[in-house]
């Protein structure tokens, strides 16, 4: 399962007084996050997301995701089995002038047999290609 959501920060939104929105997902397996800052951002606009199975991220408690015309990937996999089935994205914008609107993306494995074949598979494939085998 894939969820995109984008979250709009108004000009002038504090840290102390940020944009809080919950985002709805499905139980499962969280294999990656997305989060993307369209250019001109200058890493002015911040997001945290939360929830109490992983905590925080970025994991650092002052860390922020903040860029400029860039996508932020996290690859490692969150089980994500206890409810509720949503993370908090706390989002700032110290930009003064324009508001600025992130991306969010969650790719969702159901099950852990699944998540399991897929790092089978993306293993044989290294392995394969290590071999001079293309796939």
């Amino acid at each position: 399962m894939f969820y995109e959501y984008a979250i709009t920060v108004d000009a002038n939104t504090t840290e102390a007084e940020p944009n809080t929105q919950s985002l709805k997902l499905a139980h499962g397996i969280i294999q990656r996050i997305e989060v993307q800052f369209p250019i001109g951002t200058r890493a002015l606009t911040h997001c945290r997301l939360t929830h109490h199975t992983f905590g925080q991220l970025p994991s650092n408690k002052q860390g922020s995701f903040a860029t400029d015309g860039y996508i932020i990937e996290v690859t490692s996999p969150i089980e994500f089995f206890k409810a509720p089935y949503s993370v908090k994205a706390i989002c700032w914008n110290d930009d003064d002038t324009y508001p600025h609107t992130i991306t969010l993306r969650f790719d969702i494995v159901e099950s852990k047999p699944v998540l399991f074949m897929m790092s089978v598979l993306k293993g044989m494939a290294k392995m394969l290609n290590l071999m001079g085998i293309k796939v």
